[in-house]
């Protein structure tokens, strides 16, 4: 394991993770005290943007789970979904994505299994992790 300063350069850091064949770091204040932990994929990241490995799960923007119900990620931006579903946000309150479209509307950080009607569409939180909504439900009406 490679203990480093915070303020190391990165260029330095770089040489250091060359010289003894490792990826990972871990980053100490001027007290001694651990700040923090970088890789080498960290550092690519931001380089280049999210770099999928054997570890991480791509989770689609959103999928078709039967006739009228959707699976969406939270994070999915409003333009997006009126694009795909022909869906109209213009109730949207300044929301983004769609958990904080819903969040703006339930006022609060909504509980998995809440639900939120808009025009005829059921829009039911189906996971959350802390503060932000992972996954929520869209049924849309019966044409």
């Amino acid at each position: 394991m490679i203990f480093i300063p915070e303020t190391l350069p990165l260029s330095n850091l770089l040489v250091k993770f060359r010289l003894q064949h490792s990826h990972v770091a871990i980053a100490l204040d001027e007290f001694g005290g651990t700040s923090g932990i970088i890789t080498l994929e960290d550092i690519v990241e931001e380089v280049v943007g999210e770099i999928l490995d054997e570890f991480d799960r791509e989770v689609p923007p959103f999928e078709k789970i039967s006739e009228g119900l959707i699976r969406v990620r939270g994070d999915v931006i409003l333009e997006e979904l009126e694009q795909h579903f022909d869906l109209v946000f213009e109730d949207s309150l300044e929301a983004i994505s769609i958990g904080g479209y819903i969040m703006s509307k339930l006022g609060s950080i909504p509980q998995p299994n809440e639900k939120i009607y808009s025009k005829g569409i059921t829009f039911t939180v189906e996971e959350v992790d802390g503060h932000s909504i992972n996954s929520v439900l869209i049924q849309l009406p019966n044409k």
